[in-house]
Protein backbone atom coordinates (compact mmCIF):
# COMPACT_ATOMS: atom_id res chain seq x y z
CA UNK A 1 0.00 0.00 0.00
CA UNK A 2 1.20 3.51 -0.78
CA UNK A 3 -0.09 6.87 0.31
CA UNK A 4 -3.63 7.25 -0.98
CA UNK A 5 -6.43 9.84 -0.84
CA UNK A 6 -7.19 9.10 2.82
CA UNK A 7 -3.79 10.48 3.71
CA UNK A 8 -4.77 14.09 2.99
CA UNK A 9 -8.39 13.83 4.15
CA UNK A 10 -7.32 14.34 7.75
CA UNK A 11 -4.02 16.10 7.11
CA UNK A 12 -5.00 18.79 4.62
CA UNK A 13 -7.16 20.93 6.97
CA UNK A 14 -4.38 20.98 9.55
CA UNK A 15 -1.74 22.00 6.99
CA UNK A 16 -3.98 24.82 5.79
CA UNK A 17 -4.65 25.90 9.39
CA UNK A 18 -0.89 26.23 9.87
CA UNK A 19 -0.67 28.54 6.89
CA UNK A 20 -3.62 30.65 7.89
CA UNK A 21 -2.21 31.18 11.38
CA UNK A 22 1.29 31.92 10.16
CA UNK A 23 0.52 34.12 7.15
CA UNK A 24 -3.08 35.41 7.34
CA UNK A 25 -2.25 38.24 4.91
CA UNK A 26 -1.59 35.71 2.14
CA UNK A 27 -5.14 34.42 1.79
CA UNK A 28 -5.02 34.18 -2.00
CA UNK A 29 -1.84 32.10 -2.08
CA UNK A 30 -3.15 29.92 0.74
CA UNK A 31 -6.31 29.25 -1.26
CA UNK A 32 -4.15 28.19 -4.20
CA UNK A 33 -2.21 25.79 -1.99
CA UNK A 34 -5.41 24.37 -0.53
CA UNK A 35 -6.66 23.73 -4.04
CA UNK A 36 -3.36 22.20 -5.07
CA UNK A 37 -3.42 19.74 -2.17
CA UNK A 38 -6.53 18.21 -3.76
CA UNK A 39 -4.38 17.09 -6.68
CA UNK A 40 -0.88 16.26 -5.50
CA UNK A 41 1.55 15.53 -8.31
CA UNK A 42 1.89 11.76 -8.64
CA UNK A 43 4.71 11.83 -11.20
CA UNK A 44 7.38 9.48 -9.83
CA UNK A 45 10.06 11.63 -11.39
CA UNK A 46 8.68 14.95 -10.19
CA UNK A 47 10.68 16.98 -7.72
CA UNK A 48 9.83 16.49 -4.06
CA UNK A 49 8.36 19.96 -3.59
CA UNK A 50 8.46 23.02 -5.80
CA UNK A 51 6.94 26.39 -6.53
CA UNK A 52 5.59 27.68 -9.82
CA UNK A 53 5.94 31.32 -8.86
CA UNK A 54 4.35 32.66 -12.04
CA UNK A 55 1.10 30.85 -11.24
CA UNK A 56 1.32 31.07 -7.44
CA UNK A 57 1.15 27.27 -7.21
CA UNK A 58 2.94 24.82 -4.90
CA UNK A 59 3.70 21.34 -6.24
CA UNK A 60 4.54 18.17 -4.37
CA UNK A 61 4.85 14.44 -4.82
CA UNK A 62 3.66 11.43 -2.87
CA UNK A 63 7.07 9.78 -2.69
CA UNK A 64 8.45 12.80 -0.83
CA UNK A 65 5.57 12.76 1.65
CA UNK A 66 6.04 9.03 2.24
CA UNK A 67 9.72 9.49 3.02
CA UNK A 68 9.00 12.50 5.22
CA UNK A 69 6.51 10.49 7.29
CA UNK A 70 9.15 7.82 7.94
CA UNK A 71 11.63 10.45 9.08
CA UNK A 72 8.96 11.99 11.32
CA UNK A 73 8.37 8.64 13.00
CA UNK A 74 12.10 8.31 13.67
CA UNK A 75 12.38 11.84 15.08
CA UNK A 76 9.31 11.41 17.29
CA UNK A 77 10.61 8.10 18.59
CA UNK A 78 14.27 9.03 19.10
CA UNK A 79 14.11 12.70 20.14
CA UNK A 80 13.26 11.96 23.81
CA UNK A 81 16.23 9.58 24.00
CA UNK A 82 18.50 12.12 22.37
CA UNK A 83 17.35 14.93 24.66
CA UNK A 84 17.95 12.74 27.72
CA UNK A 85 21.43 11.86 26.43
CA UNK A 86 22.20 15.53 25.90
CA UNK A 87 21.14 16.45 29.41
CA UNK A 88 23.32 13.67 30.81
CA UNK A 89 26.26 14.58 28.54
CA UNK A 90 26.14 11.25 26.72
CA UNK A 91 27.06 11.47 23.03
CA UNK A 92 26.52 7.84 22.00
CA UNK A 93 22.92 6.64 22.08
CA UNK A 94 22.33 2.87 21.82
CA UNK A 95 19.27 2.06 19.75
CA UNK A 96 18.29 -1.42 20.90
CA UNK A 97 14.56 -1.27 21.64
CA UNK A 98 12.07 -2.73 19.16
CA UNK A 99 10.66 0.73 18.44
CA UNK A 100 14.18 2.09 17.94
CA UNK A 101 14.86 -0.61 15.38
CA UNK A 102 11.56 0.16 13.67
CA UNK A 103 12.63 3.80 13.39
CA UNK A 104 15.90 2.71 11.76
CA UNK A 105 14.04 0.34 9.45
CA UNK A 106 11.71 3.10 8.25
CA UNK A 107 14.65 5.41 7.59
CA UNK A 108 16.36 2.63 5.65
CA UNK A 109 13.14 2.09 3.67
CA UNK A 110 12.96 5.80 2.86
CA UNK A 111 16.52 6.09 1.52
CA UNK A 112 15.86 4.46 -1.89
CA UNK A 113 12.69 6.55 -2.14
CA UNK A 114 14.79 9.71 -1.83
CA UNK A 115 17.46 8.41 -4.19
CA UNK A 116 15.17 7.05 -6.90
CA UNK A 117 12.41 9.65 -6.46
CA UNK A 118 9.59 7.20 -6.89
CA UNK A 119 6.87 5.54 -4.84
CA UNK A 120 7.45 2.21 -3.17
CA UNK A 121 5.18 -0.32 -1.48
CA UNK A 122 4.62 0.57 2.17
CA UNK A 123 6.70 -1.66 4.52
CA UNK A 124 3.54 -3.18 6.01
CA UNK A 125 5.39 -6.08 7.64
CA UNK A 126 7.20 -3.61 9.92
CA UNK A 127 4.34 -1.12 10.37
CA UNK A 128 0.70 -1.17 9.40
CA UNK A 129 -0.63 1.70 7.35
CA UNK A 130 -1.02 4.66 9.77
CA UNK A 131 -4.28 6.13 8.40
CA UNK A 132 -7.82 4.86 8.06
CA UNK A 133 -10.13 5.53 5.11
CA UNK A 134 -11.25 8.85 6.61
CA UNK A 135 -7.70 10.07 7.14
CA UNK A 136 -7.79 9.38 10.86
CA UNK A 137 -4.75 8.02 12.67
CA UNK A 138 -4.89 4.26 13.22
CA UNK A 139 -3.08 4.27 16.54
CA UNK A 140 -2.61 6.70 19.40
CA UNK A 141 1.02 5.67 19.44
CA UNK A 142 1.46 7.24 16.02
CA UNK A 143 0.06 10.64 16.97
CA UNK A 144 3.47 11.92 18.04
CA UNK A 145 4.88 10.93 14.63
CA UNK A 146 1.99 12.63 12.85
CA UNK A 147 2.57 15.82 14.84
CA UNK A 148 6.23 15.94 13.83
CA UNK A 149 5.25 15.12 10.26
CA UNK A 150 2.69 17.92 10.14
CA UNK A 151 5.17 20.54 11.28
CA UNK A 152 7.96 19.22 9.04
CA UNK A 153 5.62 19.25 6.07
CA UNK A 154 4.51 22.75 6.99
CA UNK A 155 8.11 24.01 7.04
CA UNK A 156 8.77 22.57 3.59
CA UNK A 157 5.57 24.01 2.18
CA UNK A 158 6.24 27.35 3.90
CA UNK A 159 9.57 27.36 2.08
CA UNK A 160 7.83 26.98 -1.26
CA UNK A 161 5.21 29.54 -0.28
CA UNK A 162 8.02 32.02 0.36
CA UNK A 163 9.23 31.58 -3.23
CA UNK A 164 5.71 32.52 -4.35
CA UNK A 165 5.47 35.46 -1.94
CA UNK A 166 8.78 36.92 -3.02
CA UNK A 167 8.17 36.16 -6.71
CA UNK A 168 11.52 34.42 -6.92
CA UNK A 169 12.58 33.82 -10.49
CA UNK A 170 10.77 36.88 -11.83
CA UNK A 171 13.90 39.03 -11.59
CA UNK A 172 17.65 38.56 -11.68
CA UNK A 173 18.67 37.10 -8.33
CA UNK A 174 21.25 34.62 -7.12
CA UNK A 175 19.74 31.12 -6.70
CA UNK A 176 21.43 30.55 -3.37
CA UNK A 177 20.19 33.89 -2.05
CA UNK A 178 16.61 32.92 -2.97
CA UNK A 179 16.94 29.61 -1.14
CA UNK A 180 18.35 31.27 1.96
CA UNK A 181 15.48 33.77 1.95
CA UNK A 182 12.89 31.01 1.63
CA UNK A 183 14.55 28.99 4.39
CA UNK A 184 14.55 31.98 6.73
CA UNK A 185 10.91 32.82 5.98
CA UNK A 186 9.79 29.22 6.51
CA UNK A 187 11.72 28.95 9.77
CA UNK A 188 10.37 32.19 11.21
CA UNK A 189 6.79 31.40 10.13
CA UNK A 190 6.89 27.94 11.67
CA UNK A 191 8.79 28.68 14.87
CA UNK A 192 7.51 32.13 15.81
CA UNK A 193 4.23 32.73 13.95
CA UNK A 194 2.44 29.42 13.49
CA UNK A 195 -0.07 29.41 16.33
CA UNK A 196 -0.61 25.68 16.25
CA UNK A 197 0.82 22.98 18.50
CA UNK A 198 3.55 23.45 21.07
CA UNK A 199 6.82 25.25 20.42
CA UNK A 200 8.74 22.04 21.14
CA UNK A 201 6.68 20.18 18.51
CA UNK A 202 7.38 22.84 15.91
CA UNK A 203 11.07 22.63 16.76
CA UNK A 204 11.04 18.88 16.12
CA UNK A 205 9.27 19.51 12.82
CA UNK A 206 12.14 21.78 11.78
CA UNK A 207 14.67 19.15 12.88
CA UNK A 208 12.87 16.51 10.82
CA UNK A 209 12.71 18.65 7.68
CA UNK A 210 16.37 19.69 7.86
CA UNK A 211 17.58 16.16 8.58
CA UNK A 212 15.60 14.72 5.66
CA UNK A 213 17.01 17.40 3.34
CA UNK A 214 20.54 16.65 4.53
CA UNK A 215 20.03 12.96 3.84
CA UNK A 216 18.41 13.66 0.49
CA UNK A 217 21.46 15.72 -0.49
CA UNK A 218 23.58 12.64 0.21
CA UNK A 219 21.36 10.53 -2.05
CA UNK A 220 21.85 12.82 -5.04
CA UNK A 221 24.27 11.56 -7.68
CA UNK A 222 25.36 15.07 -8.63
CA UNK A 223 25.65 18.45 -6.96
CA UNK A 224 22.63 20.75 -7.14
CA UNK A 225 23.88 24.12 -8.37
CA UNK A 226 20.54 25.78 -7.59
CA UNK A 227 20.64 24.98 -3.87
CA UNK A 228 23.32 25.82 -1.29
CA UNK A 229 24.99 22.99 0.64
CA UNK A 230 22.75 21.75 3.46
CA UNK A 231 25.40 22.50 6.07
CA UNK A 232 25.12 26.20 5.24
CA UNK A 233 21.33 26.05 5.13
CA UNK A 234 21.13 24.37 8.52
CA UNK A 235 23.32 27.06 10.08
CA UNK A 236 21.16 29.84 8.69
CA UNK A 237 17.92 28.14 9.76
CA UNK A 238 19.20 27.82 13.32
CA UNK A 239 19.96 31.56 13.25
CA UNK A 240 16.55 32.43 11.77
CA UNK A 241 14.81 30.38 14.45
CA UNK A 242 16.56 32.38 17.15
CA UNK A 243 17.56 29.21 19.01
CA UNK A 244 20.09 29.67 21.79
CA UNK A 245 23.23 27.54 21.68
CA UNK A 246 21.78 24.79 23.87
CA UNK A 247 18.20 24.84 22.58
CA UNK A 248 16.76 21.28 22.39
CA UNK A 249 16.29 21.31 18.59
CA UNK A 250 19.98 22.18 18.11
CA UNK A 251 21.20 19.30 20.28
CA UNK A 252 18.63 16.85 18.91
CA UNK A 253 19.59 17.60 15.30
CA UNK A 254 23.30 17.20 16.13
CA UNK A 255 22.70 13.94 17.96
CA UNK A 256 20.49 12.68 15.14
CA UNK A 257 23.28 13.29 12.63
CA UNK A 258 25.91 11.82 14.94
CA UNK A 259 23.90 8.72 15.83
CA UNK A 260 23.00 7.82 12.27
CA UNK A 261 26.56 8.42 11.13
CA UNK A 262 27.78 6.16 13.94
CA UNK A 263 25.36 3.41 12.97
CA UNK A 264 26.34 3.88 9.34
CA UNK A 265 22.66 4.13 8.48
CA UNK A 266 23.20 7.57 6.99
CA UNK A 267 26.49 9.14 6.01
CA UNK A 268 26.26 12.33 4.03
CA UNK A 269 28.80 14.58 2.31
CA UNK A 270 27.45 17.38 4.50
CA UNK A 271 28.75 15.68 7.65
CA UNK A 272 32.39 15.53 8.70
CA UNK A 273 33.86 12.09 7.98
CA UNK A 274 35.57 11.92 11.36
CA UNK A 275 32.78 11.90 13.88
CA UNK A 276 33.43 14.25 16.83
CA UNK A 277 31.41 12.06 19.18
CA UNK A 278 33.35 8.97 18.24
CA UNK A 279 36.61 10.84 18.82
CA UNK A 280 35.46 11.44 22.37
CA UNK A 281 35.52 15.21 22.07
CA UNK A 282 33.33 17.34 24.26
CA UNK A 283 31.82 20.68 23.35
CA UNK A 284 30.89 23.72 25.38
CA UNK A 285 27.48 24.03 23.67
CA UNK A 286 25.21 21.97 21.47
CA UNK A 287 25.66 24.59 18.76
CA UNK A 288 29.41 23.92 18.81
CA UNK A 289 28.63 20.19 18.64
CA UNK A 290 26.44 20.70 15.56
CA UNK A 291 29.05 22.96 13.91
CA UNK A 292 31.69 20.26 14.39
CA UNK A 293 29.51 17.75 12.56
CA UNK A 294 28.79 19.96 9.56
CA UNK A 295 31.39 20.34 6.83
CA UNK A 296 32.60 23.99 6.74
Amino acid sequence: MTLGPSFLVGLKPRIIDCYRHAAPEKAKQIAEIEKRLDNVDLDDRADSFGALTTYGVITGSWWALEALWCFAFAVARLAPKFEDAIQNHVREVPLTDVEDQLALTLIQWALPTLAERERRAWPHIEMKWPYDERGGINSDELRAAETVFLHACSWILFHELSHVHREHGSRQQDNWEMEYEADADATRWLITRAEIGQAAERGLGLVCALFLMLVRESQSESADADHPPMGNRIRKCIEAAGFHDNAPPVGILATMIETFAQYRKVMTPGVSESSPGLRGETFSTDRAYLEALLVP
